[in-house]
């Protein structure tokens, strides 16, 4: 393998065979793979033993059930107003009304037929109006207001039967309004007002029965207003003001006490930073500074003050860039973005990430006129758009690698010509993108688009004729989709859409102490070879090659995995920022103890290292889960290199499978030249 560019600690691959689709430059990362998996996974057992497991067909483009109501929670026409969804596991939370109890938090659960309210906080009809829906781990946290101590911070444990306070951060009937909830690690910081300090930064850890204030940035009732938590690994930046600086760039890293101000852009004024986003080991943002106006800026690591520069400048032009909207695909940042010429487009920068790399790519509007690109929504290596070319009105368009002009394909024109449809709250589930639009005859309803992405189709009329549904606030669970929209006959309700398949971590292990006899390995099923690519557990005494396996419709097939680590196609590649996804047998086809056979003995601080091409990547063991097999939150993308190690955990001599597996997730903490 050629063209790595090894950096210590944050490692990123600049030129990389992807080792499922053989095609340089497209890295997958954990965030595409959660995307796809609705598709791809089934219940199929994946390995082939003497009893295989029950199989559930996959589903096909198009093949999908109609919308449902999940549950109508105000009875009659009245509506609930869903809103604010957030998840734990399979379990779907959100704050609805039913009328009588005012707006609480409510919960359904698979099939996802029904919804039960989870807790009565403020009883009568004023409701606690549940906001800020956070999960972290099992817990879910949130802003109530229990009609004595004022909007404060909140939180559900299993069973999701109640709500108990965490604090009560502004003392007596006052509210400290928490905002921002942001997880990181097993924290969750989020911004609140005590009375006293202002709007600071505040944080929660186990067991969650108290929160803290980190510091006190802006001495004073004023309060430093901290705006745009952004989670890098296991540090956290944010915008703050500290009453002479306004507006500026912080950091905060464990131990999480004094957060670090690392930009100083417009000192003594307002630099008015926004649109904070992670570009794979880089902080990019739009900042205004005195000589360039609002132009695009980058924080590259280590992330300090004399790391921070200005990626453009259009000084010489009547108008400021003004990038919005940014999205991140590989080493390609999207944005809209204004120039001279164009009016606002679609731009993008590209390593170095300098004024000279950074260039719209292309006029959809001629003329000065602006063609507005917005709602960007990255689908694989594929940015999906709404935007106006003048002629078609607001439409839904896709842009494909190389991402250049003549890549760009207007999806579908919904409305005749001219008339807007004006996609909008684009959503993935699994392959699908799902999104609401406007058509004169049906009103604004759910619409999708499926592979190859050349045509969209409208999805149901839930509110027939020419009304509107007005479906809003899309959140998705695996392949289903949840969204509010309304009919004639029961107001406002929860809606879903998409099959309720059960998704699983792949199966790795055979029954113990029995020989399994396996079919022939079917051609073209090949596991790819990497020379010089071994994973090391010292604490097991293993030292395994790993190898890549490929994902089908059938999900992961470990089959012939034998003794080797198995690295899982589409999460982020060996050594690579993300999350690598690494397998191996916990028992072999002839009933022998396979090579993760005690993975479950590894504990916090633990070593484990990945050797490649002539360095060794050290991770230290941060936590060691026992999950259900459709937990999939243990392959959650994170920014920083991780390894999380599968296995099976649980057989079952009468049903013949595992009930759980084991996950163990190390972070990278050194790098080693050999």
């Amino acid at each position: 393998m050629t063209g790595f560019n090894r950096r210590i600690f944050f490692l990123m691959i600049s030129q990389q065979i992807h080792p499922l689709t053989g095609i340089k430059g497209l890295v997958f990362h954990t965030r595409s793979l959660i995307r796809v998996l609705a598709v791809l996974l089934t219940v199929i057992g994946i390995l082939v033993t003497n009893t295989p497991l029950p199989a559930r067909a996959a589903q096909t483009p198009g093949d999908e059930p109609p919308p449902v109501q999940v549950a109508d929670i105000f009875l009659g026409r009245g509506s609930s107003s869903p809103t604010g969804m957030a998840k734990v596991g399979t379990t779907l939370f959100f704050a609805a009304t039913d009328g009588a109890s005012g707006e609480e938090l409510w919960k359904s659960t698979p099939p996802y037929e029904t919804a039960i309210r989870v807790a009565d906080i403020n009883p009568g009809t004023d409701g606690s109006t549940p906001r800020g829906l956070a999960a972290v781990g099992e817990t879910l946290f949130f802003s109530a207001n229990d009609g004595t101590n004022g909007a404060e911070l909140w939180k559900s444990t299993p069973p999701y039967q109640n709500a108990q306070r965490v604090a009560d951060i502004f003392p007596g009937s006052n509210s400290s309004n928490p905002t921002n909830l942001t997880r990181v690690g097993e924290g969750l910081f989020f911004t609140a007002d005590d009375g006293e300090t202002g709007v600071e930064l505040w944080k929660s850890e186990p067991p969650y029965t108290q929160a803290a204030r980190i510091t006190d940035i802006r001495s004073g009732r004023s309060g430093s207003h901290p705006k745009d938590l952004t989670v890098l690994g296991w540090m956290l930046f944010f915008t703050a003001d500290d009453g002479t600086n306004q507006s500026e760039l912080w950091r905060l890293e464990p131990p999480y006490l004094n957060p670090v101000r690392v930009s100083d852009i417009r000192p003594g004024k307002d630099a008015n930073i926004s649109e904070l986003t992670l570009l794979n080991n880089s902080l990019f943002f739009s900042a205004y500074d005195d000589d360039s106006g609002q132009e695009l800026w980058v924080l590259e690591y280590p992330f300090q003050r004399q790391n921070i520069r200005r990626v453009t400048d259009t000084s010489g032009q009547p108008a400021s860039l003004y990038p919005t909207d940014l999205v991140a695909i590989n080493e390609t940042l999207f944005f809209t973005g204004l120039s001279l010429l164009y009016g606002f487009e679609l731009w993008k920068s590209t390593p170095p990430y300098n004024a000279i790399s950074t260039v719209p790519i292309a006029d959809q509007r001629p003329g000065i006129s602006s063609a507005m690109p917005a709602n960007k929504t990255r689908l694989f290596s594929t940015l999906f758009f709404s935007s106006n070319d003048g002629s078609s009105g607001i439409e839904l368009y896709r842009i494909d690698p190389p991402y250049k002009g003549e890549n760009i394909h207007r999806v579908s024109e919904i409305g005749p010509l001219a008339q807007s449809s004006t996609p909008a709250d684009l959503t993935i589930a699994g392959t699908t993108l799902y999104f609401s639009a406007f058509e004169s005859t049906k009103g604004r309803e759910v619409w999708k688009i499926d592979p190859p992405y050349i045509t969209s189709s409208r999805v149901s009329d839930i509110n027939p004729d020419a009304a509107n549904a007005s479906p809003y606030g899309f959140y998705t669970i695996g392949q289903q989709l949840f969204f509010g929209a309304q009919d004639k006959s029961r107001g406002v309700e929860l809606w879903s859409i998409g099959s309720p398949l059960a998704y699983l971590l792949p199966n790795t292990g055979f029954a113990p102490g029995q020989t399994t006899f396996l079919p022939n390995q079917p051609m073209g099923y090949d596991y790819t070879q990497y020379d010089q690519l071994n994973l090391n557990i010292p604490g097991l005494n293993l030292n395994l090659p790993i190898v890549g396996v490929p994902i089908t419709t059938a999900g992961w097939d470990l089959t012939w995995l034998s003794n080797q680590a198995g690295y899982l196609h589409e999460t982020a590649f060996p050594t690579h920022p993300g999350n690598t996804a690494i397998t191996a047998h916990r028992y072999l086809a002839d009933g022998a103890p396979g090579p993760f056979a005690n993975l479950d003995l590894l504990k916090y601080g633990d070593r484990i290292s990945i050797t490649a091409w002539g360095q060794q990547y050290q991770y230290e063991v941060r936590s060691v889960l026992n999950v259900s097999p459709d937990d999939l939150s243990v392959l959650d993308h994170k920014e920083l290199d991780w390894v999380t190690l599968i296995t099976c955990q649980g057989y079952d001599p009468e049903e013949n499978r595992y009930y759980s597996r084991i996950a163990v997730q190390a972070v990278l903490v050194k790098v080693v030249q050999q």
